[in-house]
């Protein structure tokens, strides 16, 4: 899972406009060690050896004009509208893209290479269920067009049909996750985390009012109150842990960790309790907020140098390596997006 983020709310939009130092060992009591925020700019400036090639993403990843899994590639359209977030869904993607606007990006459906239906305005990226059956996506209204519908959240069979719709407040709603085939949202930068099977009343998840991620193999909300995101809990909001300072990013893909960041490490902690599992050293020109899990001991991030970029992967005992081949940055941004 990864995560451009902005502290509050990473699901959002704002997050998709998009590290830590030496940690004692923490007792598992309810606050371990603090986790700052992350720097605003690379570790270092200082030279640094070329880092050595490796094997590609493992985990799906925009490239230029393709989204890129193990096991596919699918064409996306050209133009400047960008990408922030895409899931595979009915012979297709369905694509957030990068038209930022107060809040909110376009979505639509693509399929060969091309738009073939708008889904109008979202304020979050799409997320798929850990099954992989499922989509779930949120819309909302279109800020600039002064359209005052209420916002929705929807949920389809990632092979297309069984489309359910929820509506919701008015204003900005983003998908946060599953947990199994439930639906976590969030309203608002501030407006409650909920959890939906899209059928009965959906549930409001005490102790936070916004969320980052969510584990379904664990049963677990990454979440907190205010601009920070510091807690581990329970969908019924009982609690786990939580850190005295900073913030947390995400899960693992079993869920069996979190990483956060700290100056210009990660660290990686066990979600169990919150305790030190790995600190990593970022490499020079590595982008700290571009952090995602790919595997349950490996990151992806991405590698800024002289106006090229690369994925580069790190692992939790400190080795680094590069995951794909150097590009150049576009006006754009860059031709890599790590998806959440």
């Amino acid at each position: 899972m990864r995560w451009c983020v902005a502290p509050a709310c990473p699901r959002f939009v704002a997050a998709a406009v998009c590290g830590l130092s030496l940690l004692s060992a923490c007792a598992p009591a309810a606050l371990p060690t603090a986790v700052p925020g992350a720097p605003d700019g690379p570790s270092s400036t200082a030279a640094a050896p070329p880092l050595p090639v490796g094997a590609p993403p493992r985990v799906p990843y925009v490239a230029g004009r393709w989204y890129v899994a193990p096991d596919r590639r699918l064409r996306l359209p050209g133009g400047r509208r960008g990408v922030t977030g895409a899931v595979v869904y009915d012979d297709g993607l369905l694509v957030a893209d990068a038209r930022i606007f107060e809040g909110t990006v376009g979505l639509a459906r693509v399929r060969n290479g091309r738009w073939v239906a708008s889904l109008g305005c979202s304020s979050g990226v799409p997320a798929t269920s850990a099954d992989r059956r499922y989509v779930a996506w949120a819309t909302t209204l279109c800020l600039e067009s002064g359209d005052p519908t209420a916002g929705a959240i929807h949920r389809s069979r990632a092979s297309g049909g069984g489309e359910v719709v929820v509506p919701v407040a008015a204003g900005l709603v983003s998908v946060v996750g599953f947990l199994g085939h439930d639906v976590v949202y969030q309203l608002g930068f501030a407006g409650g985390v909920w959890v939906s099977d899209l059928a009965g009343t959906p549930r409001r998840i005490p102790g936070i009012d916004h969320a980052r991620d969510t584990s379904t193999r664990r049963s677990l909300v990454l979440g907190g109150r205010g601009d920070r995101t510091d807690r581990v809990l329970r969908p019924d909001g009982t609690p786990l842990w939580r850190v005295a300072e900073g913030d947390l990013i995400g899960f693992s893909p079993a869920g069996g960790r979190v990483v956060a960041f700290r100056d210009d490490r990660l660290v990686v902690l066990r979600s169990r309790d919150g305790s030190t599992a790995a600190t990593i050293d970022l490499p020079a020109e590595v982008e700290a907020w571009s952090v995602t899990w790919e595997s349950e001991r490996t990151l992806l991030a991405l590698e800024y140098d002289a106006g090229r970029v690369a994925v580069v992967r790190l692992h939790l005992d400190g080795r680094a390596e590069r995951a794909t081949a150097w590009r150049a940055v576009d006006a754009s941004g860059g031709p890599y997006v790590l998806l959440p």
